[in-house]
């Protein structure tokens, strides 16, 4: 498992200076637990939802429960990261 390396190493970046948003671009299908384990570290969750329909990702990402899995780790992204922040760009 990488995420308590990752964490590890935003935490020691952060002391070192790194002033930059951490974003976590992943395919959406992720524990929750493991995103726990992400609180407080990552800025900008950046999930890809690839299917509404349960049998589109058994058929194609050959995983079961993939919007299930997808739906609570998109609320558990959310509740750690429950605000948009834009610049004066609008980005």
């Amino acid at each position: 498992m990488y995420i308590p390396h990752i964490v590890e190493a935003v935490k020691i970046a952060r002391t070192k200076g790194l002033v930059i948003p951490i974003v976590y671009n992943s395919s959406g299908y992720e524990n929750v637990d493991s995103l726990r384990m992400l609180e407080g570290t990552v800025d900008i969750y950046l999930p890809d939802l690839k299917y509404f329909y349960n049998e589109l990702g058994e058929e194609y990402s050959k995983v079961k429960n993939y919007f299930e899995v997808v739906k609570d780790a998109l609320i558990e992204m959310r509740r750690q990261v429950p605000e948009n922040i834009f610049d004066e760009n609008g980005i």
